[in-house]
C-alpha cells in the first residue's frame, strides 16, 4: 500500500514490473497482471529523500532513481537529510 502521494512512476520494459517513488524516501516496485487486473507490490528499496524521477539504464540491469530534498512541483515540505543527486540501483541481486 502506498500512503504518499505518488511523485514519479516507470515501467520495465522486459517485464510487467512497474515501479513508483514518493516523498516518503522509498521506491516501490510492482507486479502488474493485466488478465486479473491485479497490482502486487513485490519489493521496497529505501532511499532518504523525495524520488523525482526514475530511469533504466540500456542494459536493463539497473535503474536510476533522481533524489532531492524537496519535491520536484513544488517546496511544500523539505527532508534535511537528503542530497540532490542520483542513485544507481541494480535490479538483480550481486
Amino acid at each position: 500500500v502506498q500512503n504518499s502521494a505518488v511523485g514519479t512512476r516507470s515501467k520495465y520494459l522486459c517485464a510487467p514490473i512497474h515501479f513508483s517513488g514518493s516523498n516518503d524516501g522509498t521506491i516501490r516496485l510492482w507486479k502488474c497482471d493485466p488478465n486479473k487486473r491485479k497490482i502486487t507490490a513485490i519489493t521496497t528499496v529505501p532511499i532518504v529523500g523525495f524520488i523525482t524521477a526514475i530511469i533504466f539504464e540500456p542494459a536493463g540491469q539497473h535503474f536510476v532513481a533522481a533524489v532531492a530534498q524537496e519535491h520536484r512541483l513544488g517546496r511544500w515540505s523539505r527532508e534535511q537529510k537528503a542530497r540532490n543527486g542520483f542513485v544507481l540501483v541494480p535490479l538483480l541481486p550481486s
